[in-house]
């Protein structure tokens, strides 16, 4: 059993009273309305949202408790250099709101993956879904387990019993209301987060005394190291690697994720789905940059006992914690799992001060933190539900007589409660993948590089083909200076944690590319499967028997190349001299008597199983 901590009653009431809150939005929305009776109002709220609360779910969903975990924790042992990673997503949001999202809000579907059976086939369709289902899965695992982790350690309960708390009540809300309990609960957590970081940084600084103190004391330590230019790709925090490495990730999220895409859907119409995306970035970078300078505040404050180095924590992903609260957490044995932690809070006399005069904070605090899990988790559980019914249960087990729309519903239902259970075992998991915050590098670099690299063939390269979509288909840091020579018992002195690789530079080209920084594992995956999609498509015969469908590209792509081809209404004239072939967008095919056959489906223009017209010229 976890270690007892000084958690409050009033803290255990303020975080019972915000999960009750976000429950009871759940039923809210479960009694109202069409009370969550079709899958459109359970995925896509009817399309009624609106652009704030959109706005706020895309950025509290980005930005997770992995996020608000490691990047202070990443600032404070290896410097500022993190807050470039904003640069990125400047440069990246116009790319996502106006190259790629047009696209689908053409195709009109519930899924990204629809898209996909348009644009190349259905069995493409199928193992994108699936990728994107493992990878939504993982990620999930991962971000629980940050939270639980923190929580843990400010209140003494076992890792086991946090996992639990904070992945059931998110769950639980998902299944009771659906997109508009995700986007009402997204709004309150996104707020929530912005609140909590604050909170540390306030408290730091007016401890550590004053702004100055603390930027004199960074830069003293070399910190303050904005632009780092080296080349190598194995430098795992540098200029390139924040700019254009996460700015692939960054695309693979915003662009064509399902979970951060169907929430755009949810607003009904691309010119609101475009301002929601944009509104969301000054609030995200607002965010991140208060979450790096929290590192360096937790610098000033422990720059002459590092919590780590003198034994109080056992992950610098704990730091924050310790920051606020003044953690020793000591190890555990816990079930099966091996070696975990949880928390004995020792307060410092002015963090005494301040919580004796404001009862709840630490519960607040804690809440803010997992707010930042419960928009991840509720999003993803949602987005894979869709996936499941849309992508597998619907094509495949009731394509000929399909359910009601009220079954389906139901069918959804008892799916975000599986999938919810699945990211709670899962969570456990996440410890095997080292720091939290290059764990969730990792499962989007591995999985997320192919699928975004997948829907860039389709969107930009009109030759490319079916064939073409199939094939297609780190270095060692070192840390700044940290001190353990204030911790008053302790002898030990500064130090620098180096870690070095013996023959790092008579690496293979293999042993190269596997140490390369993890920023870049989604550009590197997105490269690969374009750059082999492009060279089976010539090799192939790109598209020269079939005509796509300019509804399938990307406006930049039909205003630099356009097809020439006049828009014609779906309509039937004639007859059908020979069968059409499966394909997608528009067939031209010649036929014995030299006519010609134009197959269109329209079924980019509404729901359900593609419907085919045919024009016959002799």
């Amino acid at each position: 059993m976890g270690v007892r901590g000084v958690f409050g009653l009033e803290d255990y009431v303020v975080i019972a009273g915000i999960l009750a809150a976000f429950f009871a939005v759940g039923l809210y929305f479960r009694f109202t309305g069409n009370r969550q009776r079709t899958t459109a109002e359970f995925f896509l709220g009817d399309k009624a949202a609106s652009v704030i609360p959109v706005a706020f779910s895309l950025m509290a969903s980005f930005m997770s408790a992995v996020t608000l975990m490691g990047v202070s924790s990443e600032t404070y042992v290896y410097g500022a250099q993190f807050a470039v990673i904003n640069a990125s997503y400047i440069i990246a949001t116009p790319i996502a709101a106006f190259l790629f999202l047009p696209v689908f809000f053409q195709v009109g579907k519930v899924t990204v993956y629809e898209y996909l059976s348009l644009r190349f086939n259905k069995t493409v369709r199928l193992v994108a879904s699936l990728c994107f289902s493992i990878q939504m899965i993982l990620y999930m695992g991962v971000v629980l387990y940050a939270p639980a982790l923190a929580l843990s350690a400010v209140s003494g309960l076992d890792i086991d019993g946090s996992v639990l708390a904070v992945g059931a009540s998110c769950t639980v809300y998902t299944a009771l209301g659906g997109m508009k309990a995700v986007l009402v609960t997204d709004l309150v957590q996104g707020t929530l987060m912005l609140v909590a970081v604050l909170a540390v940084v306030v408290d730091g600084v007016a401890s550590a005394g004053g702004v100055s103190h603390v930027w004199e004391t960074a830069q003293e330590s070399g910190r303050i190291n904005f632009f780092n230019f080296d080349p190598d790709p194995r430098v795992m925090y540098s200029f390139w690697t924040l700019v254009f490495g996460t700015m692939f990730l960054y695309l693979s999220l915003y662009a064509v994720n399902q979970a951060q895409v169907q929430r755009l859907m949810s607003l009904g119409s691309l010119r609101k789905a475009q301002y929601s995306l944009v509104l969301q970035l000054p609030i995200l970078i607002m965010l991140s940059f208060t979450t790096c300078f929290s590192g360096i505040v937790m610098y000033a404050k422990f720059k002459d006992c590092d919590p780590k180095l003198s034994g109080k924590i056992k992950s610098y992903d704990q730091v924050i914690f310790y920051a606020m609260m003044d953690v020793e957490v000591k190890p555990y044995k816990c079930g099966n799992f091996g070696d975990l932690w949880t928390g004995i809070i020792l307060l410092p006399f002015y963090m005494v001060e301040a919580l004796s005069a404001r009862p709840g904070l630490p519960g607040l605090f804690v809440s803010g933190l997992f707010s930042g899990t419960l928009s991840t988790i509720s999003s993803g559980v949602n987005a894979l539900a869709a996936v499941a019914v849309q992508d597998f249960i619907k094509p495949f087990l009731f394509a000929k007589n399909p359910l009601s729309e009220r079954t389906m519903a139901r069918i959804s239902l008892a799916l975000s409660l599986a999938f919810g259970c699945a990211s709670i075992a899962l969570a456990y998991a996440a410890r095997a993948l080292g720091g939290v915050l290059a764990a969730s590098f990792t499962v989007f670099g591995v999985v997320g590089g192919p699928l975004l690299g997948l829907f860039t063939l389709g969107m930009f390269f009109r030759f490319a083909n079916s064939l073409a979509s199939f094939a297609g288909t780190k270095m060692p840091r070192s840390s700044l200076p940290l001190s353990v020579a204030g911790c008053g018992n302790n002898s030990s002195v500064s130090t620098a944690l180096h870690v070095s690789m013996p023959g790092f530079e008579n690496q293979g080209i293999f042993e190269y590319i596997g140490s390369m920084s993890t920023m870049y594992y989604t550009g590197f995956g997105a490269a690969v499967c374009v750059l082999v999609g492009i060279v089976t498509s010539l090799a192939t015969g790109g598209t020269r028997k079939t005509k796509v469908s300019d509804t399938l590209l990307s406006p930049l792509v039909t205003w630099l190349l356009p097809s020439g081809d006049e828009p014609v209404e779906p309509m039937e004239i004639g007859h059908l001299s020979s069968p059409v072939p499966e394909n997608n967008g528009i067939l031209f095919q010649k036929n014995s008597d030299s006519s010609i056959d134009i197959t269109m489906k329209n079924s980019l223009l509404r729901d359900g199983e593609p419907e085919k017209s045919h024009l016959v010229f002799n």
